[in-house]
């Protein structure tokens, strides 16, 4: 069997070994069109995901993520300070390499906002949402409560997220079987339209 076909399989078995797991955290109609993406080499996460992985920010009391023209649009408002946070924020993928970096990229309008301790918190679970979906076939789930993943400044209006830190990554990396295909189900680029935020998928050298 070629081993792209191997994965094929894989991808099938795995999704109907998560499914149960999975629509018990998600809509059951959702749990469907996550998997049916799979097959198609594309996971989608729809704004409302979004919106609850912001929505753990320490002292965000409102939020809200909405998918559209290319590009994530961020609300943050502290009830606290009173400061509202709003952006345009374009995901893209930073570094991915075999057995080594798996991070995207946040780049952040206006570029002033990068400076804000709360939006990178932000990013950061927007980050380990964006994992937990990659990589579901290889047995990382959506959590109840999404993990954040490592998150650094990357010039004066981006991020970095290291996806290895997301803890349910990590726990994953450890099962061989589970690690072969983190390292196969790459993202090629991310579109964010139509109410969701879109990862086409790539599996290099399974051709």
């Amino acid at each position: 069997m070629k081993r792209l076909d191997l994965l094929r399989s894989y991808v099938n078995q795995a999704s109907d070994r998560i499914k149960e797991r999975t629509k018990k955290l998600v809509p059951l109609e959702q749990a469907r069109a996550i998997f049916a993406d799979l097959r198609h080499r594309r996971v989608r996460i729809p704004e409302a995901t979004l919106t609850r992985a912001v929505a753990q920010t320490p002292g965000i009391d409102e939020s809200s993520v909405s998918a559209k023209d290319g590009a994530l649009f961020v609300d943050l408002f502290s009830a606290e300070t009173g400061r509202a946070i709003d952006v345009r924020v374009e995901v893209y993928v930073q570094a991915f390499a075999p057995r080594g970096a798996k991070e995207i990229g946040f780049s952040i309008t206006p570029a002033e906002a990068a400076q804000d301790r709360q939006l990178a918190e932000a990013l950061g679970y927007l980050a380990g949402t964006i994992a937990e979906f990659l990589w579901a076939p290889a047995g990382v789930l959506p959590s109840e409560s999404p993990s954040a993943a490592f998150i650094e400044r990357d010039g004066e209006a981006s991020f970095r997220a290291d996806l290895r830190t997301v803890p349910s990554v990590r726990a994953a990396l450890a099962r061989p079987s589970s690690e072969m295909f983190i390292e196969a189900l790459v993202p090629k680029r991310f579109i964010a339209d139509e109410h969701a935020l879109a990862i086409e998928l790539s599996f290099p050298g399974l051709g």
